[in-house]
């Protein structure tokens, strides 16, 4: 059984003029909130957090060799290219939440040398740091503790061991 709740928003007007969405999951029918989780149709987005990605002339661990030679040989064009490809969200963590998206899809790389690694959004290009955005979801949560939060960590790059512990 899936659920489906009509929405009223344009997608093509701008974040600024929706009705926001903040707390779709409490605002349920009773019926609806008892279902089981996978019988929701959950609202989410693609490379969550690629909007947060930094313009730079080399391509990241995701990528094929051949782009990153690439990238290597041209690389103040490619930060231009490269930025235009891998950017597939251009609303920040907080408009996704505000307009209901509860399901995040994130890919991650680990960047620094043993005892001071941060984990980073990957999509060819970094992006911010991990933990400055499970900050701010945690305190949406907090501010609204009806509604539920998928995050996928789909694909994780050049991890070790002892990042997992």
């Amino acid at each position: 059984m899936s659920v489906f709740v009509k929405s009223h928003k344009n997608p093509l007007l701008p974040a600024s003029t929706q009705l926001r969405n903040t707390h779709w999951m409490g605002d349920l029918p009773d019926q609806v909130k008892t279902a089981p989780l996978c019988s929701l149709s959950i609202p989410g987005s693609h490379d969550s957090f690629t909007y947060s990605l930094e313009r730079s002339g080399s391509a990241g661990p995701d990528q094929p060799e051949c782009i990153r030679k690439l990238t290597k040989m041209f690389p103040r064009i490619s930060c231009w290219i490269l930025y235009k490809w891998s950017v597939t969200q251009g609303r920040s963590l907080i408009d996704q939440l505000e307009s209901g998206i509860r399901y995040f899809d994130i890919r991650l790389e680990a960047v620094g040398a043993e005892g001071e690694r941060e984990f980073r959004i990957l999509h060819c290009l970094l992006g911010t740091r991990v933990k400055e955005l499970l900050e701010e979801i945690k305190t949406f949560l907090d501010q609204n503790q009806t509604e539920i939060l998928v995050l996928d960590f789909q694909h994780l790059y050049e991890f070790e061991q002892s990042d997992h512990e």
